[in-house]
């Protein structure tokens, strides 16, 4: 770093005089525990697979997981040594992406994101946003009204297809999303250990990011409930809206767009009045282990532009800090165009 080729005598009296300009809440800013994302310079196994292919995939194209496994492999060795100077530079490390984003989750003091700016191989150090989710534009932008407008005699179900709910988590006990007329599919379940009991034959994937919304200062963060289960209800609506099977309510016969898909259940919210809006961090985290799960079409409803396919604002997020970048645009962006997701 710069200070570090000071003089020894002019150094101290540099920091003194810094710190005496610190007013007490720019001072309590500094030390706070933030939540940060680093992106790295190296590629991700997204634009690796790109590079390797020489061409883009074909409308309906997708990339499975057995493909780009040891890019994968080969992007997280990337990562050990920044995340060994994050270590050092008093960062906690709480997560990393390889595939739509080569990307280390630190939690640090909010003092220190500069310095890691000047870690070798760190492209940006962007802190965590908060979202919040909307289904305001949901059915014009996944054109449903298409989708629910199916010739007579068909039979367009979404059977075999494997849809991602990246939200609030999901209702577990409701009907509308237990099938034992599903066939297994072999490789499935995919879900932590301790999360294995909340799939079933329609259920393929369950994860929760909770984790990444607490960042365990106690003055502005509270102790969350860790499990995939929806605890607003939105994600169960958005759940049944994609892929409910058919069931009888109080209201008459209901089911979703897809009734004979399967379902991948990614809860990056948690407990409303606790940490209700989804991070940056847990949503990343959510497309990423979509892609790798196999999941064919991801839905995310949140509070961002209405559009589709996605645009990142910005230049690609370039290592410039006063440039724009989108860091949940870019993931969403790797996983349509890298990958083939939808």
């Amino acid at each position: 770093m710069w200070w570090q080729r000071l003089p020894p005598y002019e150094a101290p009296a540099l920091a003194a005089i810094a710190l005496v300009g610190l007013t007490p809440w720019a001072a309590a800013q500094s030390t706070r525990l933030a939540n940060y994302t680093v992106l790295l310079d190296s590629p991700a196994s997204g634009e690796r697979l790109v590079a390797r292919r020489g061409i883009d995939l074909r409308p309906g194209q997708r990339v499975a997981a057995s493909d780009f496994a040891s890019e994968a492999s080969a992007v997280a060795t990337t990562q050990v040594p920044v995340i060994e100077a994050l270590k050092a530079g008093g960062a906690e490390v709480i997560g990393s992406v390889q595939n739509v984003l080569n990307a280390v989750f630190i939690r640090a003091r909010a003092g220190k994101a500069e310095a890691f700016r000047e870690i070798p191989g760190v492209r940006r150090v962007e802190p965590s946003r908060d979202l919040g989710f909307a289904l305001d534009s949901v059915g014009d932008v996944l054109r449903l009204r298409a989708a629910r407008a199916r010739p007579d005699g068909t039979t367009a179900t979404g059977a075999g297809i494997k849809i991602a709910i990246i939200d609030s988590g999901l209702d577990f006990d409701h009907p509308a999303f237990r099938d034992p007329t599903l066939a297994a599919v072999e490789g499935y379940p995919r879900a932590a250990p301790e999360l294995l009991e909340y799939a079933n034959s329609k259920v393929l994937a369950v994860r929760s990011y909770v984790h990444l919304q607490n960042s365990r200062e106690p003055a502005t963060s509270s102790p969350d409930d860790q499990t995939p289960v929806d605890f607003s209800g939105h994600g169960t609506a958005v759940a049944m809206i994609a892929g409910g099977r058919r069931i009888n309510t109080p209201a008459g016969l209901i089911q979703g767009i897809a009734p004979k898909a399967y379902l991948g259940v990614y809860k990056v919210s948690g407990t409303p009045g606790i940490s209700p809006g989804p991070s940056s961090q847990s949503v990343i985290a959510a497309i990423d282990d979509a892609v790798s799960d196999g999941m064919d079409v991801l839905n995310l409803s949140v509070g961002q532009v209405a559009m589709h396919p996605w645009d990142v604002f910005g230049d690609g997020c370039s290592e410039a800090p006063e440039t724009a970048c989108d860091l949940v645009a870019l993931a969403a962006h790797s996983a349509v165009a890298d990958f083939g997701r939808v």
